[in-house]
């Protein structure tokens, strides 16, 4: 069976459709991600890939596209990640899930290419038909030498006093705002019921969102497995006025303080 290449991106335009038809036109599946990534948001994009890139499938190419850098000399590269394969601009959107998928086991390369059709479009001319050339042929088929990556890293926050410093690293579209603390490191000091100071406020925390009433902020341990501060039925983002890149304060406290 055909390996699948998924699609990321921050389009949210016709422009998907052309990376599809690219993809598509050689008999290759195509899995659509996700392509609402606030625009040129690289921290949320590879925040999203590495949370789902370990339940697809061996063999899965994923192509992501937020790429602030179009048109300039940044390289592309394609990464070897344990039974999966990623391709697309070297500018650390990638990283976090390799070495989710691979650890320090990953393995990144250049991946050179002839003078696109478009300066602005490298989805549809560059990475999308790089991915296409991965799944039908293999990996070799587009990599060049072994590089080093840009790296990125969305941070593992640790507690100090009793405090961490956490970054906001996505906002979903019920408004949670998701941290880039472990859950556990939470858990660890605290339990449901307890409560989370942020930025000075004090909001339970809880195993969901039901257990407050409706349109009260809480804080919780998402699916992701990070802390992730929301509201019942609304926008917890615009309840506390968090925003993707916010650093926080963070002192998880028993009811008793």
């Amino acid at each position: 069976m055909q390996a699948p290449v998924t699609l990321l991106t921050d389009f949210d335009d016709f422009y998907v459709a052309s990376m599809r038809g690219v993809v598509a036109s050689h008999g290759v599946p195509v899995i659509d991600i996700y392509h609402e990534v606030p625009p040129q948001d690289v921290r949320a994009g590879a925040f999203i890939l590495r949370n789902v890139a370990p339940y697809f499938p061996e063999g899965t190419v994923h192509c992501v596209v937020v790429d602030p850098g179009v048109g300039t000399d940044r390289r592309s590269v394609v990464a070897e990640a344990g039974d999966q394969y990623l391709v697309g601009p070297d500018n650390g959107v990638l990283v976090p899930a390799a070495r989710e998928l691979a650890g320090d086991d990953a393995r990144f390369y250049d991946a050179p290419y002839d003078e696109p059709e478009s300066h602005t479009f490298h989805g549809r001319d560059v990475f999308a038909p790089q991915a296409v050339r991965v799944a039908v042929d293999g990996v070799g088929a587009v990599a060049g030498e072994r590089v080093e990556p840009t790296r990125l890293d969305l941070g593992t926050p640790t507690f100090e006093g009793g405090e961490a410093r956490a970054t906001v690293v996505y906002v979903d579209r019920f408004g949670n705002a998701v941290t880039n603390l472990s859950g556990d490191a939470v858990l660890a000091r605290t339990d449901y019921g307890g409560e989370v100071v942020i930025d000075g406020r004090r909001l339970p925390f809880e195993r969901t969102y039901a257990d407050v009433g409706r349109g009260e902020p809480l804080a919780l341990v998402g699916s992701h497995g990070n802390l992730e501060v929301a509201a019942r039925e609304a926008s917890g983002a615009d309840v506390l006025g968090l925003s993707s890149g916010d650093d926080l304060t963070v002192r998880p406290e028993t009811k008793e303080g």
